[in-house]
């Protein structure tokens, strides 16, 4: 079993780095000054027995700006 997470925790991470170069390459520099990280795009996963930390609202609205951000759209 932990031999497939392994293995599908390298999967995605390539998934995340060709999205990463995505956003990186069409990041406005000056709208998003702080570059992007191949983490940002890493599934989050609930290891077993493990509890994640409540998502917040500021989380939420962290992330719908990255994504807005990541669409073209504008951050007001």
């Amino acid at each position: 079993m932990r031999q497939h997470h392994k293995e599908q925790e390298r999967l995605d991470r390539r998934s995340a780095l060709i999205c990463f170069v995505l956003a990186e390459i069409n990041r406005d520099k000056k709208k998003k000054p702080q570059p992007f990280t191949v983490d940002d795009f890493m599934p989050k996963y609930e290891a077993v027995g493990v509890k994640q930390k409540e998502q917040t609202s500021k989380d939420m609205k962290e992330q719908a700006k990255i994504i807005t951000q990541i669409l073209g759209g504008k951050v007001v």
